[in-house]
C-alpha cells in the first residue's frame, strides 16, 4: 500500500516546519484568549500540532488546498488559513464543551499512527481511518465503521501492558482492533479511529471520563472571579480578510469568464437575469441562467467544504466573503 502524499508531506521537514509555525502562533493566541489545556484539549505545542493534523485530514477544503500546495512546493500562503481554521474549531469546542479527554486520546492516536510507517491514514470530513501498511488494500478506500449499536464489551480484551508506555500499547491494540473490525464487518479496508477509541474505553484500558472544564490555573491569584465568568465565551474574532480573499481567488479562478461575469451582474450589480443577459449579448434570460447556475452551485460546493470558516449566523464573514468573490469577478482576467 502506497503512503498518502499529504501524510508524507506532513511528516516531512517542510510539513513539520509549517505545523510548528502554526502551533507557536496558536499557542500565543490561546494564552491571550483564556484557553486552558482543559478547555482547548491542547497542553503543548506538540498537542496543537497533533490537532492540526487531525483538522487537516478531516476537512475536505483544507486537505485539498494543502495537497495541491505540497505538490507545487508552495504552502506559505496556507499558514493563515490553517491558523484561522484552528481558531474557529477551538472556539466551537469551547462553546460545546468538547475539549475533553476523549478527543485528546483521539488526537493522540491519529498523530501516533501517522508517525509510524507501519500504518496508513485516511481522512475525510467524517473522521479519520487507519490500516496497517501491509494490508492488502487497493482501489478506492473501503471505510469501515462499526454500527453505533455495537457493544464493544463483547469484543476480546486488548493486549495491554499497564507497566509500559502508552504508545506501544496503542500501536499493538490498533493492529489487534483492525483485525477484529475487518473480521466483524467481513471487509478489508480502513477502520474508523473513533471505533478504536470506543473499544479501548469500553475495555477500561484508558480513562476517558469527562474532566472539569475549569482548572486551578484559570483562577485569579487573588481569588476574584467565579466559574460563571470563566464559562462565558467571547464573540468569535472576525475572519482575516486575507484568508477569505485567498479562498475567493481560488474559487473564481476555476470559473469560466461568463460564469464570473454573470455572477457579478446579478449578485454584484443587482441586475435581473434578463438585464444581465442583454449586457452579455444573449438573446434572452435563458442565456445567462446556465453560467450563473454553474457559478452558484460551485460556490455552494466550495463553501460546504469549509464549515469552520462559515458558521451559521456569522453574517460578517459571509458579507466579507461575498465581497471578495465579487472583487474577483470584477477583475480583468475574469471578464469574457
Amino acid at each position: 500500500m502506497q503512503s498518502d502524499p499529504l501524510h508524507t508531506f506532513l511528516e516531512s521537514a517542510a510539513g513539520q516546519k509549517l505545523l510548528d509555525g502554526c502551533a507557536r502562533k496558536l499557542a500565543a493566541w490561546m494564552r491571550n484568549n483564556g484557553f486552558s489545556g482543559s478547555l482547548s484539549g491542547c497542553d503543548s505545542l506538540e498537542d496543537i500540532a497533533g490537532e492540526l493534523v487531525v483538522m487537516i485530514l478531516e476537512r475536505d477544503g483544507l486537505r485539498r488546498e494543502l495537497t495541491e500546495a505540497a505538490a507545487n512546493n508552495n504552502f506559505s500562503g496556507l499558514h493563515a488559513l490553517i491558523v484561522e481554521s484552528f481558531k474557529r474549531r477551538a472556539l466551537d469546542r469551547r462553546r460545546s464543551g468538547r475539549g475533553d479527554a476523549w478527543h485528546a486520546m483521539y488526537r493522540k492516536i491519529v498523530r501516533l499512527l501517522g508517525q509510524r510507517s507501519e500504518f496508513v491514514l485516511h481522512g475525510s470530513r467524517d473522521g479519520s481511518w487507519y490500516a496497517p501498511t501491509r494490508a492488502d488494500i487497493s482501489g478506492p478506500p473501503e471505510l469501515i465503521t462499526l454500527p453505533v449499536s455495537r457493544d464493544f464489551t463483547h469484543l476480546p480484551h486488548p493486549i495491554w501492558d499497564h507497566q509500559t508506555r502508552l504508545e506501544p500499547n496503542i500501536e499493538q491494540a490498533a493492529v489487534q482492533f483492525w483485525r477484529l473490525a475487518t473480521e466483524t464487518s467481513g471487509r478489508i479496508g480502513f477502520v474508523a479511529i473513533r471505533d478504536l477509541v470506543a473499544w479501548l474505553e469500553a475495555k477500561a484500558v484508558v480513562d476517558l471520563r469527562p474532566r472539569a472544564m475549569v482548572t486551578e490555573s484559570d483562577l485569579a491569584q487573588d481569588g476574584t472571579g467565579c466559574v460563571e465568568d470563566l464559562a462565558a465565551v467571547p464573540a468569535s474574532p472576525p475572519l482575516e480578510t486575507e484568508v477569505l480573499a485567498r479562498l475567493a481567488r481560488r474559487i473564481v479562478a476555476t470559473w469560466k469568464p461568463e460564469m464570473a461575469r454573470a455572477f457579478h451582474l446579478v449578485h454584484g450589480q443587482g441586475l435581473k437575469q434578463a438585464e444581465a443577459a442583454k449586457a452579455m449579448g444573449y438573446a434572452s434570460a435563458a442565456g445567462v441562467n446556465y453560467p450563473l447556475r454553474q457559478a452558484v452551485l460551485n460556490l455552494r460546493e466550495m463553501v460546504a467544504a469549509w464549515p469552520e470558516l462559515f458558521e451559521d449566523g456569522d453574517e460578517r464573514a459571509q458579507e466579507v466573503f461575498l465581497e471578495c468573490i465579487l472583487a474577483q469577478c470584477r477583475s480583468p482576467h475574469a471578464r469574457p
